[in-house]
């Protein structure tokens, strides 16, 4: 009876992200303004996994954010680092893109114009995990977001004040970041072409 129940209240949780209204790990959603017609998707942060031998575990999570307020091809990925203490310097993050790396300087949240996720989108974005996750904040191009989306492997480093967290993007379960940012993604196109 009770590998019964614990069998549903396991498949409750890892089908929460696809049935529920709000939703914690690695869910895309898209909102429009009724406002102003400003246009949003939204990433909550999903799993880099610190290798591909099935679930290794994870020092990071990812999420992003997109508006068409944002202006140009801009998108501001959100890292959460597992690590108790905020860096007292930037923090840097790479991309191994198969074999090519790229690294993008963390960018302070107040710095970043019109970056002010609608209370309304279908993901849950709690403002007390983030604070609690010392989330890091990265502008990138669409243009990488498609390469990490697209290609066969991708790795991710996080360099910290005092330490670096790494593990593999390019790993496509559920829960991994992959995963939602690939719905990310075409969510991001949909809202576009929809302007």
């Amino acid at each position: 009876m009770r590998a019964i129940i614990f069998a549903i209240v396991s498949s409750i949780l890892i089908s929460g992200c696809s049935t529920s209204p709000f939703c914690s790990i690695n869910c895309a959603s898209e909102h429009e303004s009724t406002f102003n017609g400003e246009k949003e998707v939204l990433l909550t942060p999903g799993f880099v996994y610190r290798s591909n031998t099935g679930i290794s575990g994870s020092d990071l999570r990812m999420g992003a954010y997109w508006s068409s307020s944002l202006g140009g091809s801009s998108v501001i990925l959100i890292v959460l680092p597992h690590k108790d203490t905020p860096p007292m310097t930037g923090a840097k993050l790479s991309f191994n893109i198969n074999g090519n790396i790229n690294t993008y300087a963390a960018v302070m949240k107040e710095s970043i114009p019109n970056f002010h996720p609608s209370t309304h989108s279908d993901t849950y974005f709690s403002p007390n995990v983030i604070n609690q996750m010392h989330a890091q904040y990265f502008l990138i191009t669409e243009e990488l977001l498609n390469s990490i989306v697209s290609a066969k492997d991708v790795r991710v480093r996080i360099d910290l004040e005092n330490t670096y967290l790494e593990g593999v993007f390019s790993d496509s379960s559920s829960s991994a970041a992959k995963s939602g940012f690939i719905d990310f993604s075409r969510k991001l196109r949909s809202s576009r072409d929809k302007s």
